[in-house]
């Protein structure tokens, strides 16, 4: 159940619309697919959203705080997510050829 507090705070976040408007946001949608920046304005908004429902918000987030999150969420989507590895068993799969063992 939210607070009275809480749900004041919730009222004073932004919303994403009015986030893309910023212009740090703006720059980033110059370089970067919309889709991209808005999943990451969401996350932000929601982990806002996440902090002031477990209380630890007692004050209002502000817009900046928002806009790192979003960026950091930015740095942590474009990074590659493959990594290098070395087949140590012996055997060598090739996946043109059918079914591997």
């Amino acid at each position: 159940m939210t607070t009275p507090v809480q749900k004041d705070l919730l009222r004073l976040l932004p919303s994403v619309s009015a986030l893309l408007e910023h212009e740090d946001v703006r720059e980033w949608l110059n370089g970067l697919p919309r889709s991209t920046v808005v999943t990451a304005v969401q996350a932000a908004v929601d982990a806002a959203r996440k902090t002031i429902l477990d209380g630890s918000a007692p004050s209002p987030i502000d817009v900046h705080e928002i806009l790192a999150r979003a960026e950091e969420e930015l740095v942590r989507r474009s990074m590659s997510s493959l990594r290098r590895v070395i087949n140590a068993t012996g055997i060598v799969l090739h996946t043109n050829l059918g079914r591997s063992p």
